[in-house]
């Protein structure tokens, strides 16, 4: 390929639910081989960056602007490859919408620089083995040289509850802890935990720490609701029991740390951090 002048065509940009700042660069978007051909012919180059990936045309001056140097026909489509490239993906992605789908497919829809999951074609080429998706880019036009248009794959979180098991030393067994969330911007509706003996019925970390632990009081503090996996701090969480203080800010459970627990009733997935008194 010649050493033209490239401008930007569009941007593909990754998003995720569980990176709280910046784009998200666990996955990866690699062209079909079909679409490799495509950018060849069309003098076109891929450059990528964290969490993106821009596609450059070549270009010539025309009129006072600049424009591609080969036309783009207006049916040229752009297929990439979605696959994860972080082996602990699935720990912190809700990959749900895309496993209930066969050829799943993500396509512009109405709204300006979404992509939408959708079925595929039904002759599409099958994706390869660990991939997550097709995605389509469609409606390819030299106008856009002058105002590149930059889509984004949105990928949502994992959701979990949250579980502290608190193992206290020197107190009774009513001296139950609390979590506080004092997070300002969560005043309207803070995170809430559920205070439970750690029983072990239907919860296999806390019939394993009532093994170990006979004699020590056992709390299982459960959040009430699902919580979405994050890459930083949820801060302002404190560990209490009664006025004291005893942990100022609970670090996250780990992502590695999963467990399916059985709560009022009915099984959930859960994160869980053990805490020591």
């Amino acid at each position: 390929m010649s050493g033209g002048t490239h401008r930007r065509l569009c941007a593909i940009e990754l998003s995720h639910g569980y990176v709280l700042d910046g784009l998200c660069s666990s996955f990866v978007l690699t062209p079909t081989e079909d679409t490799a051909r495509r950018l060849a012919g069309h003098r076109m180059l891929l450059r990528r960056r964290a969490g993106a990936v821009d596609v450059l045309v070549e270009v010539h001056e025309q009129d006072g602007s600049e424009v591609p140097l080969i036309h783009i026909r207006p049916d040229t489509q752009l297929d990439f490859v979605l696959a994860p490239a972080d082996a602990d993906w699935i720990r912190y992605t809700d990959a749900s919408a895309f496993t209930a789908l066969e050829r799943p497919t993500l396509r512009p829809g109405e709204e300006a620089g979404a992509l939408e999951l959708a079925e595929g074609a039904a002759d599409a080429e099958a994706l390869p083995r660990g991939a997550l998706a097709r995605v389509e880019i469609t409606g390819l036009d030299d106008g856009w040289v002058a105002a590149p248009p930059t889509y984004t794959v949105a990928l949502a979180a994992a959701r979990a509850r949250w579980i502290f098991y608190y193992l206290g030393e020197g107190v009774s067994a009513s001296e139950a802890p609390s979590i506080v969330d004092s997070d300002p911007a969560r005043a309207d509706a803070p995170i809430e935990f559920a205070v439970e003996d750690a029983t072990g019925e239907g919860d296999r970390v806390a019939a394993d720490l009532a093994a170990r632990f006979p004699d020590r009081p056992r709390f299982r503090l459960v959040s009430s609701e699902d919580l979405a996996c994050v890459d930083t701090p949820r801060r302002h969480l404190s560990l209490r029991r009664g006025d004291d203080v005893l942990v100022e800010e609970l670090p996250n459970p780990s992502l590695t740390d999963q467990s399916t627990v059985l709560i009022g009733g009915q099984v959930h997935e859960t994160l869980y951090r053990v805490l020591n008194s």
